[in-house]
């Protein structure tokens, strides 16, 4: 009987230390985190978790780990840990609106929206419609601006109602993009040097192109006019050299100036 009675003294006193520890190692944790030591934080509630797996904050040490990863811009293993919260909490609107609105940040529209629509049926009212809104944003990135009204139709709640029709109005009024074409810059290139930087608005490089490409025209042509070969043939070489080099940089600019477009486009949805 003494010795059960010892026993059982012996567990509590190992149970209060054990509590007295997991409190002291997770207030270290918080410290480290609040220091924007997020490394060092994440091994603390990492140890916490390990130490005492069941201990009453374990999802949200786990919660804790996905912020600090997060907050040190390792959005993939935020979003795993986030994940991991999801296996416990499988409701937890943090977790979901961050694994979300995470992907988007790293322009993995696709994956976003995969996630809303597996999280869809989880929701009701205004967060149903707040996860539809995010959703017609990764589809305006996507450009599949049909697909993206039909999500703001859906919505329903009143306080999303007035941001479903200004991204409703902001589409049907700037759409469609009008975006230039490498066929058409590489013909204006061809036809007149530094056209395609012309086409794309980029007029100074194009002016800078026309230029460059006149004088060593005409020095190539002044070089074989008085018999002066040799001189004749590296001017040439020159010339094709920066004629085809304006061509394929107005390619470049056409890409550059259709991310422009989309990206400005994209400004006008604040959410």
């Amino acid at each position: 009987m003494k010795k059960m009675l010892l026993f059982q003294i012996f567990l509590l006193l190992f149970s209060c230390l054990s509590s007295q520890e997991m409190k002291i190692i997770k207030k270290f944790a918080n410290q480290l985190m609040k220091d924007e030591e997020y490394y060092r934080a994440i091994t603390e509630y990492k140890r916490v978790n390990s130490y005492f797996p069941n201990n009453a904050d374990y999802t949200q040490n786990l919660s804790n780990i996905a912020k600090c990863y997060l907050l040190a811009d390792h959005k993939i293993e935020a979003i795993n840990s986030y994940k991991s919260v999801l296996k416990f909490d499988p409701n937890n609107k943090e977790a979901i609106f961050k694994i979300i609105t995470t992907y988007s940040q790293l322009s993995y529209f696709y994956e976003s929206n995969n996630e809303i629509e597996d999280f869809l049926n989880k929701f009701n009212g205004e967060d149903k419609d707040k996860l539809l809104l995010y959703s017609s944003l990764n589809y305006i990135n996507l450009r599949k601006y049909d697909e993206a009204i039909k999500q703001l139709n859906s919505i329903e709640s009143v306080l999303y109602q007035d941001k479903s029709d200004e991204f409703k109005k902001t589409i049907l009024n700037n759409t469609p993009l009008i975006y230039k074409k490498k066929s058409t810059a590489i013909i204006s290139g061809l036809l007149i040097p530094g056209g395609g930087y012309f086409y794309t608005k980029r007029y100074q490089t194009g002016f800078a192109s026309l230029i460059v490409n006149s004088l060593l025209f005409y020095m190539t042509y002044d070089c074989f006019e008085n018999e002066k070969k040799g001189l004749g043939i590296m001017s040439g070489v020159f010339f094709t050299s920066f004629y085809l080099g304006s061509i394929y940089g107005s390619i470049q600019i056409v890409d550059d100036y259709n991310k422009e477009i989309q990206i400005n486009f994209i400004k006008k949805f604040k959410f």
